[in-house]
């Protein structure tokens, strides 16, 4: 394979996975203002975040699905079908993302990690 040939292959290569969608990790957390869940207990902020953390779980899911298949509609039609087919995932992670770091100012600033290890305590 010569030179040209084999930069050509490269080039063509980081173009197909530039076109893949945005993993989950890279996608940035939405501003939220943690104020409208200071109304909440801490029994109800870890139900809330734990619900909130199983929806991302499902979103990212969701995410890395459509990168799988970015990187086979590239290499096999050169077109990223799984961005369009989930293109609404990304801004849903980051709204999640963002709920949950909202929650945990919350629960840190009501001690509700203090609270928690004194229920369990107490439970025993």
């Amino acid at each position: 394979m010569s030179v040209s040939l084999r930069g050509l292959s490269v080039a063509a290569l980081a173009v197909i996975l530039s076109a893949c969608a945005t993993s989950p990790e890279n996608i940035k957390a939405a501003n939220y203002n943690s104020s409208v869940y200071a109304y909440l207990t801490c029994p109800q902020l870890a139900q809330y975040k734990a619900m909130l953390n199983g929806r991302l779980a499902t979103a990212s899911s969701e995410q890395e699905t459509a990168r799988t298949e970015d990187a086979i509609g590239d290499v096999a039609l050169g077109i990223p079908f799984g961005s369009a087919s989930y293109k609404w995932t990304p801004w849903q992670i980051s709204d999640l993302k963002g709920r949950v770091v909202a929650v945990e100012r919350v629960e840190t600033s009501d001690s509700c990690t203090g609270q928690r290890e004194a229920s369990a305590t107490t439970q025993l």
